[in-house]
């Protein structure tokens, strides 16, 4: 993995501080963007561009009835970005996708029981609901949940006994996620 150098380090902060104020304000544009972070306005128009290109952020331009060229809105593209998440317990295993704006896209359940391959049923029922949810989308998160004592830290289940997972550093088993 590439060390970020401090100048790789301040554009994801401001990348960062962007993000939460469009959030924060929908509809909102570069100029008062500018203003709330302090930043010049040709800094936050090259970094608005790249994110407008990576689709992270959307443009569109409100009427607002006044003479001269409108604003530029922005908005977040929630529905561009999807999580996995997982409930794991000794009854079942549920895994979802979901768009960040909470739309379902993709899921599926299955009972198990103390004798099943739980790991395998996981990353089987990943592969599933990622071929259910179509090719392209970009995931941005996994969460897991797991009835049990974990490090979440290091993204290590330390016990989960009616799950035979003991120490099981499951982050590295989901890596490729």
């Amino acid at each position: 993995m590439r060390r970020l150098t401090s100048p790789d380090r301040m554009k994801l902060i401001n990348e960062k501080n962007i993000l939460k104020i469009v959030h924060e304000n929908p509809g909102i544009y570069r100029k008062l963007i500018a203003e709330k972070t302090n930043l010049s306005s040709q800094t936050v128009t090259n970094l608005v561009t790249e994110l407008v290109e990576r689709r992270v952020l959307l443009e569109y331009a409100p009427s607002l009835g006044i003479k001269g060229r409108n604003p530029v809105s922005l908005s977040v593209n929630y529905a561009g970005f999807y999580m996995i998440t997982a409930d794991i317990n000794i009854g079942r295993v549920a895994v979802y996708v979901n768009a960040l704006d909470e739309t379902g896209v993709a899921s599926e359940e299955r009972p198990v029981d103390q004798k099943t391959d739980v790991l395998a049923v996981l990353k089987e029922m990943i592969g599933r609901v990622l071929e259910q949810a179509g090719a392209g989308r970009t995931i941005l998160a996994c969460a897991i949940s797991v009835t049990g004592v974990v490090n979440e830290d290091k993204g290590i289940v330390v016990e989960a006994g009616k799950l035979n997972w003991y120490n099981l550093n499951l982050a590295g088993e989901l890596s490729y996620l």
